[in-house]
């Protein structure tokens, strides 16, 4: 652990956003869990299960408060296997 994911999206006005997070997760057991938080809070746990292949892509979605201005998103894995592959971060 102590890796993480971590980026910044602005937005106009608070407002409820969902994410679309790009990963890939090559291996056959074992989900990558990990801490949405959002702005320093945690916002509730994801799991990223196998996909098939590390170059396999798929996109898990979750809604999220943001606030006016600048915030910060980070993926912070909960066990030592860390993230899967995480391609990018979609803001709708």
């Amino acid at each position: 652990m102590g890796a993480f994911a971590e980026f910044t999206v602005n937005s106009e006005t608070p407002r409820t956003a969902t994410l679309g997070i790009r990963f890939a997760h090559g291996a056959t057991t074992g989900a990558r869990p990990a801490n949405l938080v959002v702005n320093g809070a945690t916002a509730g746990a994801l799991s990223f299960e196998s996909t098939g292949a590390w170059t396999t892509w798929t996109t898990k979605t979750v809604t999220v408060p943001l606030n006016a201005g600048s915030n910060t998103i980070r993926l912070d894995p909960t066990t030592a296997a860390g993230l899967p592959n995480v391609d990018h971060l979609d803001v709708g």
